[in-house]
């Protein structure tokens, strides 16, 4: 905590309490949602192009919302970990015959919510064992950047002082111009939670496996027109 004394006036830097409720949760993945579809249309259609633009958007919403649910929502880690894995590697095939070879963005969340594990729960080892990370993320879909994404949303969550580690993150996760959509994310994720309606609660298995669904529905349908 900090303080600043000795002037009129005084302030201090608290811990982020920022909670949100569980329609406000599925705003935002409903949200994510529909964006990465539509960035994944402009992936295949070069017509729509521009709509990768809106989608740089998509991860950076992701990478919150997993880690709020790994600080808030989440009894086992292991278990929340191993779930992450376990689609991580059903969405390989599919997203290398639709995307291309690196690993998809489900192994970037995966390693950024080890390297959170590993510092929690593997101190005397945690650097050691976060540099042996690095190789693997080079691979990832965004790449180093992308990784160190979920544990600066997860420090900021635990207090504000991490804001300008997160700022930095999201510079270098896109290229230069992509710069301001992906800083859109952050009033996004603002907006929503302020929202006071109700939405039900999905499984979070349907979000999972909508990730490779609609992959192979893009490609099998588009593909062929680009």
């Amino acid at each position: 905590m900090y303080k600043v004394s000795g002037l009129p006036i005084s302030f201090t830097v608290r811990k982020m309490e920022l909670r949100l409720s569980s329609s406000q949760q599925e705003l935002l993945k409903w949200l994510a949602i529909v964006l990465m579809v539509l960035d994944h249309v402009g992936f295949f259609l070069e017509q729509y192009t521009w709509l990768r633009y809106v989608g740089r958007v998509v991860y950076p919403i992701f990478a919150y919302l997993v880690a709020y649910n790994y600080l808030h929502n989440t009894r086992s880690k292991e278990r929340y970990l191993k779930r992450l894995f376990f689609w991580a590697l059903i969405s390989q095939p599919i997203y290398m015959l639709a995307m291309g070879a690196s690993l998809n963005i489900l192994f970037t969340i995966l390693l950024g919510m080890l390297v959170v594990y590993v510092f929690e729960n593997q101190k005397p080892y945690a650097i050691l064992l976060c540099v042996l990370l690095v190789p693997i993320a080079f691979f990832t879909s965004y790449g180093v950047a992308g990784v160190v994404l979920v544990p600066s949303f997860y420090l900021l969550l635990k207090h504000i002082k991490f804001a300008p580690l997160l700022a930095f993150t999201l510079a270098f996760l896109n290229a230069p111009k992509y710069l301001l959509f992906t800083a859109l994310s952050i009033p996004l994720i603002a907006l929503a939670a302020r929202f006071d309606g109700v939405i039900g609660r999905t499984s979070g298995v349907y979000f999972y496996a909508f990730y490779p669904a609609h992959l192979a529905v893009l490609w099998l349908v588009l593909s062929s027109n680009t």
